[in-house]
């Protein structure tokens, strides 16, 4: 190759390495890399399906058990005797259902199951308002909320922690509810797909945790002196006195989902009408009892007026309950999908550049066709393996981007700008 020629070849291999960091930085590389997460998510779901903690039983609150649920059994009698029947066993229960709004009657008899079972590990739902909407209306939680809040506080480590999300307003279940019982945030609901949930938010002095860690500290016995949060590496604790875990997360705290495929892979769950059934047929009695038995169970809800549902990587719509449903079988099994570092993205872009140069040297065209296929094979290949093999989560646009820019470029240069 001449000096001209080598010239020509490190313009296009430059111009090549400009789109590229420029496509990076306006985001467009980052939703295009969603993308393909989505489709290899889709396909490992196939290959490999996550599996699911046969301790998780789900009491599912649909709009269907509300309508269906016998005359004189309202929804806040129903609920506390749910909680009764299944308490007796020393269950573990956590409601991940936001339905306490519908609850405006507050009996004794539903306080005094809460008291009793508080100590089976009850944790109800509380909700994060969204950045933007606190932005609006600013609105704050009372006196008696931040003092329910506070007590639910937990002091993690917290490393490179700035991007946490706050907890500006909460919303919690009502006071008398909330006092008897352990609150956890859920995941939020947003617009586009759903792929992670983030594991903490920042509240005063402290951290709030989300419902699949609450689940977990609960469930594994973590020692919360030991939760180290790395923010862009890992959350680490030990459990289970002396076991360690570690869970892959963002800059954010957050932690890839890893969706369970409904149809092959579904959680059992009891229908929430039947514990009104319940009193009048002890076969369904005494099925709804041995289903969960010891179990640990998670109230969810799929209510339409509720409106909230989300779109899962599988391009489907769920409740946006199985978003911590999904994170606390994680959790329970161990199931987690890992982040490149940046460290190891700039490894492989630099790989990446390394090769690409080496197939544009090849003097014949169809030889170095050959030579980029294979290289977009191979990158390819490697992070299709890594994900269905050791759950990294692919990182892959960059790299096939430039690949494909300079071999373009290398070709238009090669029978165009040399002639």
């Amino acid at each position: 190759m001449t000096l001209v020629k080598f010239r020509q070849s490190l313009i296009s291999y430059l111009i090549s390495l400009v789109l590229t960091l420029l496509l990076f930085f306006t985001g467009l590389i980052g939703k295009a890399d969603e993308k393909i997460y989505d489709l290899s998510f889709a396909a490992k779901n196939k290959i490999s399906p996550t599996k699911t903690d046969t301790d998780l039983i789900q009491v599912n609150v649909t709009d269907l058990s509300l309508s269906l649920l016998d005359k004189g059994w309202n929804l806040p009698k129903t609920f506390s005797f749910a909680l009764n029947t299944m308490g007796k066993d020393k269950e573990e229960i956590y409601c991940l259902a936001d339905i306490f709004d519908k609850i405006t009657t507050l009996s004794i008899n539903n306080l005094r199951t809460f008291s009793t079972l508080k100590q089976n590990s009850i944790i109800l739902p509380a909700r994060v308002m969204e950045e933007k909407v606190y932005a609006f209306c600013k609105k704050e939680n009372s006196q008696e909320e931040a003092d329910i809040l506070e007590k639910n506080l937990i002091y993690p480590q917290i490393f490179n922690g700035s991007h946490i999300p706050k907890a500006n307003y909460v919303e919690v279940p009502p006071q008398k509810y909330a006092e008897q019982a352990e609150l956890a945030i859920l995941a939020p609901v947003k617009e586009g797909c759903t792929r992670k949930v983030p594991l903490l938010y920042s509240y005063k002095d402290g951290y709030l945790p989300s419902f699949p860690l609450a689940i977990a500290i609960k469930k594994l016995k973590i020692d919360l002196s030991s939760i180290t949060f790395d923010c862009g590496k890992s959350l680490s604790f030990i459990y289970d006195g002396g076991k360690s875990m570690s869970v892959p997360i963002d800059k954010e705290g957050q932690a890839f989902i890893p969706y369970i495929d409904s149809i092959h892979n579904a959680i059992p769950n009891v229908n929430f009408e039947f514990f009104s059934s319940m009193q009048k047929d002890a076969g369904i009695e005494r099925t709804v009892k041995t289903l969960t038995k010891n179990k640990t169970i998670l109230f969810t809800q799929a209510l339409a007026e509720k409106k909230a549902f989300i779109k899962s990587p599988l391009q489907n719509l769920l409740p946006s309950d199985y978003a911590d449903l999904a994170m606390t079988n994680a959790f329970l099994t161990r199931s987690f999908i890992g982040f490149y570092p940046d460290w190891a993205k700039l490894l492989f872009f630099i790989l990446t550049i390394t090769l690409s140069f080496f197939a544009s040297t090849i003097k014949k065209d169809f030889f170095m066709a050959i030579a980029f296929f294979a290289l977009l094979f191979s990158l390819t290949a490697l992070q299709i393996f890594l994900f269905v093999q050791a759950s990294i989560a692919p990182w892959l646009f960059a790299p096939l981007l430039f690949t494909i820019l300079s071999w373009a470029l290398t070709f238009i240069s090669k029978h165009i700008v040399w002639r």
